[in-house]
């Protein structure tokens, strides 16, 4: 069995303050912070999956904003996840179409 962590852009703040319950100073989401896989020891999943619905396009809005979304599409999901094939060697990578987010229009986009 393969476990398959679903990108929604959830990040850990390794500065994060707890005694004080805050993030750290001058932090910059995305920049300064890390997925599970830069953070832990042992990558805690067999790959990734996009969702268009995350992700988000011209026509449907997703969780990333207009920025995220260039990047992604310039430099690829592994790029931009910071999951590269070569430190995460049989890594999967997966994407899905995102249906439901769009679920109550008359016809798919």
């Amino acid at each position: 069995m393969k476990f398959v962590f679903a990108d929604s852009l959830d990040f850990i703040d390794p500065d994060y303050d707890f005694a004080a319950d805050r993030s750290g100073a001058g932090r910059a989401v995305h920049r300064d912070d890390l997925y599970p896989h830069e953070f832990l020891d042992e990558t805690p999943y067999d790959g990734i999956l996009v969702s268009r619905g995350i992700v988000g396009d011209a026509r449907i809005t997703g969780k990333y904003t207009a920025p995220q979304l260039m990047r992604f599409r310039r430099e690829g999901a592994r790029r931009f996840l910071r999951y590269p094939q070569e430190q995460f060697p049989g890594s999967m990578m997966m994407g899905d179409c995102g249906a439901f987010s769009y679920r109550d229009l008359a016809e798919p986009p």
